[in-house]
């Protein structure tokens, strides 16, 4: 059984080009494209395929723009205080990244984001 978007409404179809186009927001445009794609026709494996999302989540999104409309384009704040780093602590960090890690006495010659 293949899941689809339902019938757009013209000022959906609007609002979810416009997004395409002018936003800014990463989800916000991934989502768009899930949900124009299923309008196009495409099955949820081949959207999964095509934008690298898994097939679950491009059904958990059909479902809930089904559900909800235009309101999943959306990012729903995050729970908790955005993390605040200091004029200090950007300034070692960037001291930090900018050094040579044998330098600072780290056993390997590269960094990595992990390290």
């Amino acid at each position: 059984m293949c899941i689809y978007v339902r019938d757009l409404t013209e000022s959906e179809g609007l609002k979810i080009q416009q997004i395409l186009r002018k936003s800014r927001n990463r989800t916000a445009i991934r989502r768009a494209q899930v949900i124009l794609m299923s309008d196009q026709g495409f099955k949820a494996s081949q959207i999964a395929e095509q934008s690298y999302l898994h097939v679950v989540y491009v059904r958990e999104l059909i479902r809930r723009f089904n559900a909800e409309g235009l309101v999943l384009l959306k990012e729903k704040p995050r729970p908790g205080r955005p993390i605040i780093f200091t004029n200090e602590i950007k300034a070692e960090i960037v001291e930090h990244a900018l050094s040579p890690p044998k330098l600072l006495g780290e056993p390997y010659t590269i960094w990595s984001l992990e390290k």
